[in-house]
């Protein structure tokens, strides 16, 4: 297990093994931790994903019961994914079927990289997020959390916009570190990694340090560390596109390999440049 408290997990483990053997539920294959009960602290709620054999409604109430149960036990609320077991059978894993959509990669990579199985069987150790994937959801998601803070402090309650600033900027830090091939970014990060990473985010020193350390920040500077950081993403991936654009080799240069992106060989930035050129859509971006 890879994570800043041991302890409460080890406790989440006891209990849900204790419950599933008590009640002899054999419905769930396996059961991974994941956000901020693995990556903080101090935390509301466990997040954990469950991954089931049947998920028709009798199941969801059989984990309804579970729920309760941890809930009473551990003092903490539960937060569920449920995932059928389609999803691996069937490798929909592997493809924009799989249920989290949009953030497919992120949500398998953050599970897969703090390898924090709860219960039964490891399903995902052999899974790879392929770096393409994470470089193009990474900045979709980034661009999109400019968008949510800005619609909630336009359209919903202001005062969301205010105590959501800080875990979008969070969030958002790591998706621009895993954009540029930070491999963990969600144990000990330092402001000092981001700001090597993203040099003129440097004004933006005090807000990234209070977001990393989940203490309230600024909604002003916040929500423009979140533009700046997702405009720098996407500047970057079209420094990335306009080679493959005008159909030249890419050069594994510095930039391209230790400072903008982090491709571990020449091979795997072909990969990139291959599986790009096979996105219609995405080769309409303007460079």
């Amino acid at each position: 297990m890879i994570a800043n408290n041991l302890e409460n997990l080890e406790n989440l483990e006891k209990n849900v093994k204790y419950y599933i053997e008590k009640e002899k539920y054999d419905n769930i294959v396996a059961i991974y931790a994941m956000g901020s009960s693995v990556k903080k602290q101090n935390f509301n709620d466990y997040d954990i994903n469950v991954f089931v054999k049947n998920d028709d409604f009798n199941e969801i109430l059989k984990l309804e019961k579970m729920k309760l149960f941890l809930e009473e036990n551990l003092k903490k609320k539960i937060d569920y994914n449920i995932i059928g077991m389609e999803c691996i059978e069937n490798n929909l894993i592997n493809t924009d079927l799989f249920l989290h959509k949009n953030r497919h990669s992120m949500l398998l990579y953050e599970i897969v990289t703090l390898k924090n199985l709860v219960y039964g069987e490891d399903i995902l150790n052999n899974y790879k997020v392929e770096y393409y994937d994470l470089i193009l959801e990474s900045l979709k998601l980034s661009m999109t959390h400019v968008h949510r803070l800005n619609k909630e402090y336009l359209a919903k309650k202001k005062e969301d916009a205010y105590v959501h600033a800080r875990k979008y900027l969070k969030y958002t830090i790591e998706f621009a570190m895993i954009f540029s091939g930070h491999e963990n970014p969600y144990i000990n990060l330092k402001k000092e990694d981001v700001i090597n990473k993203y040099p003129n985010l440097k004004k933006y020193e005090n807000e990234i340090e209070q977001a990393i350390n989940d203490r309230d920040t600024n909604l002003e500077n916040a929500y423009n560390c979140i533009v700046d950081l997702s405009k720098q993403m996407l500047e970057r991936f079209k420094y990335l596109i306009s080679y493959i654009n005008n159909n030249e080799k890419l050069v594994l240069n510095e930039n391209v390999r230790e400072k903008y992106f982090k491709f571990k060989s020449e091979k795997e930035l072909e990969k990139f440049k291959k599986i790009y050129l096979q996105q219609e859509n995405y080769k309409k971006i303007i460079v």
